[in-house]
């Protein structure tokens, strides 16, 4: 179990609460795969919008133009 998938476990587990109230899972279509990718991700409110922080590194969020194809 990589670190995604345990901090997704846990935030799909009655343990959520350890982790920060600001992370969701977001899940999204594969860019190359076609599988379903779902990815923890830190967000901040600001008003009606959701706006997802993320390490410089991390790639999940070229699959984001995927999903709409």
């Amino acid at each position: 179990m990589n670190g995604n998938s345990f901090i997704a476990w846990l935030l799909r587990s009655p343990l959520n609460s350890l982790l920060s109230s600001n992370t969701l899972l977001i899940t999204m279509t594969g860019r190359k795969t076609g599988l379903l990718i779902t990815t923890p991700v830190n967000y901040v409110r600001d008003g009606d919008r959701l706006w997802v922080i993320s390490s410089r590194d991390r790639t999940w969020w070229r699959n984001l133009p995927a999903v709409h194809r």
